[in-house]
């Protein structure tokens, strides 16, 4: 009986959270309030129902009843966020855009370390094509919580969207240095690259994903190397400076040369002995080489689960290099880089095959590579439109058995059902 009566009184209890929210005593009682609770749930059945006008007239009638209702403000914005058009130029579509900010900007003064709000803020003032409110919202939410790798794609995503994208680059780069271990961050770098046809560069990020998902720690030594080069870069860069522009120049008087040239020659010193640096990044180059000659021998022995999402990735960087070969024309590529990019597509498709065999897709891509390779030795057009062949027949074949099989656990299941 003990038991019993805990549940009617919890039961109890819930009934009167969900009529009564923000009241106490009393005022629970009040009509208004009653109203209030009323409109309130009609709202949110017709907010889930995605009815947006038709929430916001139910929210906005609560809210009158009983203004203490603030914990909605989010609710409201959002709701008339949602009823906004971009480029419908209508008194009430502007209307939609003045009460979403008004309603979301409420809710921000009463919980303003809600990351929800101020995405919700950017995102309308980036619909209103208002750029400088919303990077503003956008940069707030970074703010907030630097360590969520989503600050800094959703601000990559906006840069991208108003073609700032040395910014956006940054934002991808900043994302990786949060954690230089995590495939996640270069996979994302590699589709930007890609969707930009940045294809060497999404090489290069599609390969750190491997390097990331096969061996973190080489991941990190090889970040290192970059930075060692940099620094290599931006002395020589110095110096060349001075040869070009100081030491030679002698429209600028002796006095100014020299102090030009003490200025330069301290920048350098700031930056690293040369000498030294140059001697660290070959070390360390020859030692990540190494490592690297024996991923195979890692991937080998992962699990199936993992050697899966390899392949995915291996083929992901065979496509990269199929789409920079046939998008480059003859005339604007040697025939040797060419090979030296189909050679790479080859290569990442054999490893894709290799750590999933039944995977079908990359014979796919394999056969478009052997196509391009015509362009190349054209005298061979023959040869490899036979290989084309021969990997066409692979992918039909497996893609038949991939199809045979998902059907027959589609049937196994109905019959388990």
């Amino acid at each position: 009986m003990r038991k019993t009566s805990t549940l009617l009184l919890i039961g109890m209890f819930a009934a009167l959270l969900v009529f009564s929210f923000s009241f106490t005593g009393c005022e629970n009682l009040k009509l208004d309030n009653l109203k209030a609770n009323d409109h309130l749930n009609k709202g949110n059945k017709y907010y889930q129902d995605e009815k947006f006008a038709k929430a916001v007239k139910e929210y906005e009638q609560a809210l009158e009843l009983n203004p203490k209702l603030e914990m909605i403000y989010f609710h409201v914005g959002t709701a008339y966020a949602s009823l906004y058009r971009p480029g419908r130029g209508t008194d009430r579509n502007e209307e939609y855009a003045q009460k979403a900010v008004e309603y979301l900007q409420k809710a921000r003064e009463n919980d303003p370390e809600n990351e929800q709000i101020y995405l919700a803020l950017g995102d309308i003032f980036d619909k209103m094509e208002n750029a400088e409110e919303a990077e503003k919202y956008y940069l707030r939410i970074l703010e907030n919580e630097p360590d969520n790798p989503k600050s800094y794609y959703i601000l990559a995503d906006f840069y991208s969207k108003y073609s700032q994208e040395d910014k956006a680059e940054e934002m991808y780069k900043k994302r990786i240095a949060l954690d230089p271990k995590d495939p996640e961050g270069y996979l994302y770098y590699a589709n930007y690259l890609q969707n930009k046809r940045k294809w060497y560069e999404a090489m290069d990020a599609f390969e750190s994903m491997i390097i990331a998902m096969t061996a973190p720690e080489i991941q990190i030594e090889r970040r290192e190397i970059q930075e060692l080069a940099q620094k290599v870069a931006d002395i020589e860069k110095v110096e060349e400076y001075l040869d070009k522009h100081v030491r030679k120049n002698r429209t600028i008087s002796a006095d100014a040369r020299k102090q030009m040239i003490e200025e330069k020659e301290q920048q350098i010193r700031e930056i690293g002995d040369k000498e030294a640096l140059e001697k660290e990044l070959a070390e360390k180059r020859e030692a990540v080489n190494a490592k690297l000659q024996g991923l195979k021998e890692i991937q080998d022995q992962m699990s199936e689960e993992k050697k899966i999402k390899l392949s995915e990735a291996y083929y992901s960087l065979g496509v990269v290099c199929w789409f920079k070969s046939f998008q480059t024309p003859i005339d604007m590529m040697s025939a040797q880089e060419r090979r030296n990019v189909l050679d790479r597509g080859f290569k990442a498709l054999e490893r894709s095959v290799e750590l999933n065999p039944t995977y079908p897709e990359p014979w796919a891509y394999s056969n478009l590579l052997w196509r391009e390779m015509i362009k190349v030795e054209p005298l061979k057009r023959e040869e490899f439109e036979v290989k084309a062949q021969e990997d066409v027949e692979k992918f039909q074949r497996l893609r038949q058995r991939k199809l045979a099989l998902e059907e027959k656990m589609k049937k196994l299941e109905q019959l388990g059902g």
